[in-house]
């Protein structure tokens, strides 16, 4: 019989998606500063690249 093989996923961290950066506007809503969500963006694509 063929083994099933189990893949291990690493323990979610949530604090590592948080934008500490976001402002409520009032009239508009949450806002976010490009250079933050650029610098969000950039490590999760580094994150996917690493095969994380």
């Amino acid at each position: 019989m063929k083994e099933t093989k189990i893949t291990k996923f690493p323990e979610h961290k949530p604090s590592a998606m948080e934008l500490k950066e976001a402002v409520a506007l009032p009239g508009v809503g949450l806002s976010i500063p490009v250079r933050a969500a650029k610098a969000k963006l950039s490590a999760l694509l580094e994150l996917v690249a690493r095969g994380q």
